[in-house]
């Protein structure tokens, strides 16, 4: 939706900005990573029907391309179509609050009670879980993007010069 259409439309409900708020800080609450496209395409297309299947596609399009997580992007693009700058905050809002406050909450927890064994095991096990996760992610886009030489080795020589050469990762990257 351009600027011009954004002017001759109709202004929204009153209760438009708290439906807003409601369903973002429910999607951020309840989701998270790949899954999360789904529910989102499944709310703002399917279930409230605030904008169409093409403008859906568009708008991914557009937050794929953008710096930052895909996810928020496309929500803040959304929103911006369906409540211009304001609907941009209300979504952010909505979005990261859930995810800042069970990081706060965790942060808390895990200052207060990594001295109990039980706690600092599910720590040490969180953090063999997130290894293997990544791994895992490494392995499968591995089996697809290192099929001939040269990728392999950008990707081996990155791994060595972050491991061997304690290179910061944007150095890496930009080597």
């Amino acid at each position: 939706m351009d600027a011009g259409d954004r002017e001759t439309r109709q202004a929204p409900p009153s209760h438009a900005h708290a439906q807003l708020l409601t369903t973002t800080f429910l999607l951020g609450a309840t989701s998270f990573g790949g899954g999360l496209l789904a529910y989102v395409r499944q709310v703002f297309v399917v279930k409230k029907e605030w904008v169409d299947e093409e403008a859906f596609i568009e708008a991914l399009e557009v937050a794929e391309v953008m710096p930052g997580p895909n996810i928020i992007n496309l929500v803040v693009l959304l929103s911006d179509d369906l409540l211009g700058a304001t609907g941009v905050i209300i979504a952010l809002l909505g979005m990261v609050t859930p995810a800042i406050v069970a990081n706060c909450l965790l942060a808390a927890f895990a200052i207060h009670f990594t001295h109990v064994p039980v706690v600092a095991a599910l720590l040490a096990g969180f953090g063999a879980s997130a290894v293997g996760l990544t791994a895992g992610n490494a392995l499968a886009m591995g089996r697809i993007h290192l099929r001939s030489l040269l990728p392999t080795t950008i990707a081996v020589l990155t791994t060595a010069s972050i491991l061997l050469g304690h290179l910061n990762l944007l150095a890496a990257v930009l080597l």
